[in-house]
């Protein structure tokens, strides 16, 4: 095994599917491991409701508990401010000598040749992406390829049709959201009153 995953993202909150596409990336591309790394702001996100960095931090590191190849980096959390991919990209490829791999859905495929400095990220890593709505997919890869010389794999895993932003819906609306999430995670957004109407 060799090769290391990163799946990035607001984690807000982090659900089963998030956790079901890091385990396929995982056992499809022979991976050591798959680091979570909860952004500290996004640049490309906003939404309704966003819990607090700490909170967000917890729930993933509840989520990803069980798993010894799952593991939690706070660094982006701990940085502050925007997070970009590029800056992040550099810092763990002079912490680690694996090579790596970052892990996206297809909507950010979609989206990624507006990103900060695509063609740097394209030099530092590889692409994981899970394919999921209407994105071409394939043909998004093929243009990035000709474009940056980005390196892409496809995922291919389990759909569940499960986002952060239903799941802050259903919480508002008085639903459950077991089995959604980690019971660790409803824990912590019900004894905190995360996404409750304000």
């Amino acid at each position: 095994m060799s090769g290391l995953g990163i799946m990035g993202g607001t984690f807000n909150p982090i659900h089963t599917a998030h956790l079901v596409i890091a385990q396929s990336a995982l056992e499809q591309y022979n991976l050591a491991k798959v680091m979570f790394l909860p952004n500290a702001i996004p640049p490309h996100k906003r939404c309704d409701y966003m819990a607090s960095r700490k909170l967000r931090l917890e729930m993933v590191r509840s989520a990803v508990s069980s798993n010894k190849r799952f593991f939690v980096s706070d660094y982006e959390i701990n940085v502050g401010g925007f997070s970009y991919t590029a800056e992040t990209m550099k810092h763990f490829k002079r912490m680690y000598d694996d090579d790596i791999y970052f892990i996206i859905g297809g909507d950010s495929l979609r989206d990624f040749g507006t990103w900060y400095k695509p063609d740097e990220i394209s030099r530092l890593c590889t692409l994981l992406v899970y394919p999921r709505g209407d994105v071409d997919v394939k043909k998004a890869a093929a243009e990035l390829g000709d474009r940056f010389g980005t390196k892409i794999g496809f995922i291919s895993s389990p759909r569940l049709d499960i986002s952060s932003t239903g799941i802050r819906e259903s919480v508002r609306a008085g639903r459950s959201i077991k089995y959604l999430v980690p019971d660790g995670v409803e824990k912590i957004i019900m004894d905190n009153g995360l996404y409750a109407p304000r």
